[in-house]
């Protein structure tokens, strides 16, 4: 129990606190930018295809 209690009181706690959030809100950012950019490279592969199958042999 005091070690919760000293850990609580301490800065330090405080400060992971906020690098935790800031590193959640960076993977947020990164997550969401893979995402876009997996559509648009999924969408680009499907034209490529298409206009590979639509092609006269």
């Amino acid at each position: 129990m005091r070690f919760l209690a000293r850990f609580l009181k301490d800065e330090r706690a405080a400060i992971a606190v906020e690098y935790s959030i800031m590193l959640a809100l960076i993977l947020m950012v990164v997550l969401a930018s893979i995402g876009l950019v997996g559509i648009q490279s999924s969408t680009m592969w499907g034209n490529i295809a298409t206009s590979i199958e639509t092609q006269e042999p």
